[in-house]
């Protein structure tokens, strides 16, 4: 059976993907606005029978918290707790630390990820040339894996790469591609 995870990056635009890392195939993606108060009831592709895994960013404040990261840390309880409740899946608490730190190993080092944009440009070299690739009309060339993913939904697709590659994975156990 394909792994299927849902990952999702909590804050202010909450984004989240539905991704299968083995065949490389985005099967759904999202964004939503969400507030402290916020009623959340999660959207019905998160709890699809195909999905083996539920993986949430974990904030973590690190020196000086700013209201924000306060926020987020709240949106991300409300998530988790509704996921938990609609779901019979444990979701994973990830911090963005790990991620950062799982995506730079992935790379050999080549790309030091440090923010979005490095997470971004190491998917980019892990999913190779074209991944991001837009499908224009009248074209030939078709769209790469991540045509239509941007903003808070990349970050949710880093989280999803670096959880399918963290150390104790079982995921890409059999994939003749690793």
């Amino acid at each position: 059976m394909t792994s299927t995870i849902v990952a999702i990056d909590p804050g202010n635009t909450v984004g989240w993907i539905i991704f299968q890392p083995v065949v490389r195939k985005v099967l759904a993606i999202g964004m939503f606005p969400m507030g402290v108060e916020d009623a959340f009831q999660p959207p019905l592709e998160w709890l699809d029978s195909s999905v083996t895994d539920i993986v949430i960013e974990k904030p973590v404040g690190q020196g000086f918290t700013r209201p924000t990261m306060v926020e987020t840390g709240i949106i991300s309880g409300r998530l988790y707790q509704s996921v938990r409740k609609a779901s019979p899946m444990q979701p994973t608490w990830m911090p963005r630390h790990e991620v950062k730190k799982i995506l730079t190993t992935a790379t050999y080092g080549e790309v030091h990820v440090r923010n979005d944009a490095t997470a971004w440009a190491a998917i980019k070299m892990m999913f190779g040339d074209g991944c991001d690739r837009k499908g224009k009309k009248n074209s030939t060339q078709e769209p790469g894996i991540f045509a239509g993913v941007t903003s808070h939904v990349r970050a949710a697709l880093a989280l999803a790469v670096a959880y399918a590659y963290r150390a104790d994975s079982k995921i890409f156990e059999n994939d003749p591609l690793t």
